[in-house]
Formats: structure tokens, C-alpha cells, sequence
């Protein structure tokens, strides 16, 4: 199959926690400079529009995205020990200016397309934040 993404996206190393919409925890398993993929507890629904908000040390990227595909990505346990649904979404950005897609591929060590990259240790905080239908 062809690879259909515009930029390569960097595989997070360790347990990169994100929240959705403030309250919804959420985990980034793999970023680029076009795109998100985040595993999450409950769905959100394809063609949405997003806030997204990326707070890094002392610097913060927001980016406006839609959500391309939500799919049911395994199973987990919650706090209780219960096992529950763990759903895969991505996310694509809108548009990305010059200066927020070299604070992220300062965050994430993210490749430029001519290079490679490597994993980052960077503790990162999302939020997501529903807009309208797209």
C-alpha cells in the first residue's frame, strides 16, 4: 500500500499523556508536521474540527485540525482494572505556518523532509477542543 501522509511521523518513546476537550485523557503515539495520532477512551467523530494545543517546557503550539479517522485501536484497563475500548484518531492539521512547524519539529525531534529523526523525551500536554463539522 502507498503512503498517503504528507510529512514521516516520529514514534513517541514511553507514555506521552494528552488530554482531549480538558477532561478526556488521552495518549500521542505518533506526531508529525502535518498530523496527530492520539489513543484515547472514547471516540471523536470523523470530519470534527479541533483545537489543538501543544504546551512544551515554556513554548506552546496551537494548531486548528480535523479529525480524518477514528477507529477502535485495542483494549485496555482503566483505573478500576476494567477492561474498555481504546479508540485511534487522527488528526490532520489545517495549515501550519513556518514558525509553529519548527517549534514542533523542535519538540519531537521531527524530521525534515530531507533528514531523519529520532524519538524525544518531552513531557506534553494536548488539549482538544471540538469545533464544528467539516
Amino acid at each position: 500500500m502507498a503512503e498517503r501522509r504528507r510529512a514521516q511521523r516520529v514514534k513517541l518513546s514511553g507514555n506521552m499523556q494528552a488530554r482531549v476537550r480538558a477532561y478526556m485523557p488521552a495518549r500521542i503515539l505518533n506526531i508529525s508536521t502535518s498530523g496527530v495520532l492520539l489513543e484515547l477512551t472514547h471516540p471523536l467523530p470523523p470530519k470534527t474540527a479541533c483545537a489543538l494545543k501543544i504546551s512544551c517546557d515554556f513554548e506552546e503550539v496551537n494548531l486548528q485540525a480535523i479529525v480524518r479517522r477514528c477507529i477502535v485501536g485495542g483494549h485496555g484497563k482503566n483505573e478500576k482494572g476494567e477492561k474498555i475500548v481504546l479508540y485511534h484518531a487522527g488528526l490532520a492539521y489545517d495549515q501550519i505556518a513556518p514558525p509553529t512547524r519548527q517549534l514542533l519539529q523542535q519538540f519531537f525531534c521531527l524530521p525534515d523532509p530531507t533528514d531523519g529523526g529520532t524519538d524525544s523525551g518531552v513531557n506534553v500536554t494536548l488539549h482538544v477542543t471540538p469545533g464544528e463539522k467539516r
